[in-house]
């Protein structure tokens, strides 16, 4: 997820011209691991209320992002060996904390977001910049897997909880973004084979543990809504990602065939992140550095079958596509809260934290004595 802030390009165009001659600069694997630039760490606190009848009256995001140092696109001042010589980037990059895109009517909504500063904003090697999505799946995570939690508070179905949330607006924009969110809900429902029952499901006695999981968001006018199906082992605490549903809306398809590897390549790629990939540092430096520890996913993670739906949710009768939104990254944000949300479904168990790496996931289940 390189940024185009190049480290290794201004590294060799430095020495070049120091040197006057060419010269090639190569940082291996490790190197790069470590010294990149990562996706900025959130913390998220939400509080919500329902009323009598479980209808979601109140909810309140606040999030806060560890962002202050956000390296920008080529910018000579934010590449490694400008900051290691002492160039100041001025004024420093104000980083950001995103909010969620959803389309909920919830009569009292606070929304609130703030970048944490970090103590030393130049000598940190965990440098912030835009992993796929920026800050999309962060704030999609700590959302998505809220508006299940109240959902179970209210002892209903996680689709039907969230239509209910969809329909309760007219409510539009340019773009019919509320229209087609229920239909991409609806449409990834249809195709999974939904059943309408409140999670979790009842605990199995087995030590394979089942769930499936739903989340929907959009990413400017692209509306997308993903379905995980999970197999969680008691024993091991690792959890499989069996099968995966999305439907996507991104207004006009140009071609179809591309658009649908590129949504699997995006949800993948989210996968990845949510079972696997965790940047780790002590006091000095970053230290997942390699294949062991740093992983990311491999052919047995991979699920046993993806659908993909394209959908066309425009309801304007006089026109039949809405112009191309484009499609590279809105498929990345709602695959955590999908995964956490299917394996609270397979055990009961709400894990609040990402990745999803088995020894997380088995702590938990011995916390909750599963």
């Amino acid at each position: 997820g390189r940024t185009a802030a190049d480290d290794a390009g201004f590294e060799a165009a430095y020495l070049a011209k120091e040197m006057g001659r060419p010269v090639r600069m190569q940082w291996m694997r490790d190197e790069e691991t470590a010294w990149d630039s990562k996706g900025p760490a959130f913390a998220v606190s939400m509080r919500g209320g329902l009323d009598a009848q479980g209808n979601l009256v109140a909810l309140e995001y606040d999030a806060r992002a560890a962002d202050y140092c956000h390296l920008g696109y080529n910018e000579v001042e934010t590449v490694l060996i400008s900051q290691l010589m002492g160039t100041r980037r001025s004024p420093v990059a104000p980083g950001s904390a995103a909010t969620p895109s959803d389309m909920y009517v919830i009569p009292h909504k606070r929304t609130t977001a703030r970048v944490v500063s970090l103590p030393m904003i130049w000598e940190t090697p965990v440098r912030t910049g835009n992993l796929r999505d920026p800050n999309g799946p962060q704030s999609t995570f700590a959302a998505e897997s809220f508006i299940d939690e109240m959902a179970v508070a209210a002892k209903a179905d996680a689709v039907e909880f969230r239509m209910k949330l969809l329909t309760a607006g007219t409510k539009e924009d340019s773009g019919f973004k509320r229209a087609r969110s229920i239909a991409v809900v609806k449409a990834a429902a249809e195709a999974y084979g939904w059943d309408k029952r409140p999670s979790p499901k009842p605990l199995g006695t087995g030590n394979i543990l089942t769930g499936r999981g739903i989340a929907y968001t959009f990413r400017q006018q692209t509306v997308v809504a993903e379905i995980a199906e999970v197999e969680v082992d008691r024993r091991t605490g690792h959890v499989w990602v069996k099968r995966l549903v999305c439907a996507h809306d991104c207004g006009l398809v140009i071609n179809p065939e591309g658009l649908r590897h590129t949504i699997e390549g995006a949800m993948l790629h989210a996968l990845s992140r949510t079972i696997h990939e965790e940047v780790q540092f002590d006091t000095e430096k970053v230290t997942s550095v390699d294949w062991t520890t740093h992983p990311s996913l491999r052919h047995t993670d991979a699920p046993a079958r993806i659908d993909v739906v394209l959908v066309n949710g425009d309801p304007n009768p006089k026109r039949s596509d809405l112009p191309p939104y484009g499609a590279g990254e809105t498929a990345c944000k709602p695959m955590l809260a999908a995964v956490a949300n299917a394996i609270h479904d397979a055990t009961g168990v709400r894990i609040r934290r990402v990745p999803f790496r088995d020894q997380r996931v088995l702590a938990a289940l011995k916390t909750a004595r599963v």
